[in-house]
C-alpha cells in the first residue's frame, strides 16, 4: 500500500511539472492564445493618430514634426509619419501646454487622436488586468476542484 502512494505522489509531481512547463512554453510563444486581449492591445496603441496623420497634407507633417525636434528635417513622408508616431508623447506635451497650438487645425485633431489612443490603450489595460485575475480565479478553482476528487487519499 505504501509503494502505491509513493508511486502517485512521484507521478503527481512529474504531471504537475510536465504540464507547468507546458504552459510557460504556449504563454512564452505566443501569449495571445492564453490572453486574447493581450494581441489586440498591439494594434490599437496608434490607431486613430495613424488616421489622422493620413488625413494631413505633406508640408504640414513637417512642421509638426519639427514642433517635436526644432531640428527634425526629414523629408521621406514614411520618416516623418514614423517620427511622429514614436514621439507622439512629447507632441502631445507640447500641444497640450501650448494654447496656441490647441487651436490650430492639424494639432488640434492629432492632439484628440492622441488622446483617444490613450484611452484605448487604459481600457485595453483595464480589462486586460480583469481578465487576468478571472483567469486566475478559475485555475484556482479548477486546482481545488481536481485535489477535492484526487485518487490519492490525503
Amino acid at each position: 500500500m505504501f509503494f502505491f502512494y509513493k508511486y502517485f505522489i512521484h507521478k503527481n509531481i512529474i504531471l504537475r511539472t510536465l504540464f507547468a512547463s507546458i504552459f510557460i512554453c504556449i504563454l512564452a510563444m505566443n501569449p495571445s492564445m492564453i490572453i486574447p486581449i493581450f494581441n489586440a492591445n498591439q494594434n490599437l496603441e496608434n490607431k486613430f493618430l495613424q488616421a489622422e496623420i493620413l488625413k494631413i497634407k505633406n508640408d504640414q507633417l513637417s512642421d509638426i514634426a519639427r514642433q517635436i525636434n526644432s531640428k527634425a528635417n526629414i523629408k521621406n513622408i514614411i520618416m516623418t509619419n514614423h517620427f511622429i508616431l514614436k514621439n507622439k508623447e512629447i507632441l502631445y506635451n507640447k500641444i497640450e501646454n501650448n494654447k496656441s497650438l490647441k487651436t490650430q487645425t492639424p494639432y488640434k485633431e492629432i492632439y484628440t487622436a492622441i488622446y483617444k489612443d490613450k484611452l484605448n490603450k487604459d481600457i485595453s489595460n483595464s480589462i486586460n488586468f480583469i481578465y487576468m485575475i478571472i483567469l486566475g480565479l478559475c485555475l484556482f478553482s479548477l486546482q481545488k476542484t481536481a485535489r477535492r476528487n484526487s485518487v490519492v487519499p490525503n
